[in-house]
């Protein structure tokens, strides 16, 4: 993961200070919207590492809406994860400690996208996010108590645009997210996660 991190890092800081920019570079850029509109509905895999993975792997299902200014988009994001886990784990609650299978997670953020490379329909985007993310381990009508577990989550990734046409777009995306989930008294749920997403987008183009 460390060196999927600073592949991304390298990557990014050679396609925006280094490699000088060609004609080629500069006609295609200034194609780029230069004020629009993003939206795009979201869906993909969430996986723990660590001793987070004992939840295990979990499909989410989300949606996305911000603003595109040429190579840079901004994004409020949220989505929600579902399924229970696969294995039990252990919870605190009020000194009693409860084991649970249950699991329903959210993220609500800030997600942001920089084009690296683009070619006609073509985009590679440096992509990264800050944002609230957590999980329900225990819920009321099941166990008469509640219980959630919450951290901050930073991410950062790459991401492959397709666009189906000027203004709808399909895209791929791998996520590394640095989160620390802190279940006091119960199970040691620390570990990091990675996302693969599946977005269905569009543009709508203010200004040209």
């Amino acid at each position: 993961m460390k060196s999927f991190v600073l592949f991304i890092i390298i990557l990014f800081v050679t396609q925006t200070s280094v490699f000088p920019k060609t004609k080629q570079d500069a006609d295609e850029e200034n194609k780029l919207i230069k004020l629009g509109y993003d939206y795009a509905a979201v869906g993909g895999i969430w996986a723990p590492t660590g001793n987070l993975s004992l939840v295990g792997a979990h499909p989410y299902l989300g949606f996305r809406l911000g603003v595109v200014k040429k190579k840079i988009t901004i994004d409020f994001s949220a989505n929600f994860k579902f399924i229970n886990s696969p294995k039990s784990y252990n919870v605190l609650k009020d000194g009693i400690l409860y084991s649970t299978r249950h699991f329903f997670g959210g993220y609500i953020g800030i997600d942001g996208d920089y084009v690296l490379l683009y070619k006609k329909q073509h985009k590679i985007t440096f992509v990264g996010g800050l944002a609230y993310d957590g999980f329900d381990a225990l819920t009321k009508p099941n166990n008469g108590v509640d219980k959630t577990i919450n951290a901050f989550n930073l991410n950062i990734g790459l991401a492959y645009r397709f666009y189906r046409a000027s203004d709808r777009y399909l895209e791929v995306q791998a996520k590394y997210n640095l989160v620390n989930y802190d279940n006091v008294g119960g199970t040691d749920l620390s570990g990091k996660s990675l996302t693969i997403g599946f977005l269905i987008g569009g543009l709508l183009v203010a200004h040209y």
